[in-house]
């Protein structure tokens, strides 16, 4: 989702180019971040692979799920998984496109839906709160 220039630049969590980013990417394409009601999902990384000069130690990725007010932009609450090691190990190429939080999260309006690829599939309610996990 970020060209290299710019996750050089950092796409860490938190960073302003990485809210700058998703706030445009979620404005302009809808169906890559989930809406319902007042709030947007995301799904989103750190901790590893967040240059590709120095991608880090795997033992230090970490996803998140960060929902955020549709009114406002501002966080309403984040939730952090860590993941089932070893994952795909981070190469400059594609994986440098993609991440570890590529998929689109997704809801029926009461539940909340997010896939980790080797971590699993996770169910949370509206509020954050995880309601069973599968194993992928």
């Amino acid at each position: 989702m970020f060209p290299n220039a710019v996750r050089a630049r950092g796409q860490a969590l938190g960073s302003f180019v990485h809210w700058v980013m998703a706030a445009l990417v979620s404005l302009t394409f809808p169906m890559i971040a989930e809406v319902s009601g007042a709030h947007i999902f995301v799904t989103c990384y750190s901790g590893y692979a967040e240059s590709i000069e120095a991608p880090g130690d795997m033992d230090d990725l970490v996803r998140h799920v960060v929902c955020l007010d549709r009114a406002t932009g501002e966080p309403v609450w984040q939730k952090t998984f860590a993941p089932k090691l070893p994952e795909s190990a981070y190469k400059a190429g594609n994986d440098s496109r993609h991440g570890y939080a590529s998929s689109t999260p997704a809801t029926d309006g009461e539940r909340l839906y997010v896939f980790f690829g080797a971590s699993g599939l996770y169910c949370l309610d509206l509020d954050g709160n995880v309601l069973w996990q599968s194993s992928a």
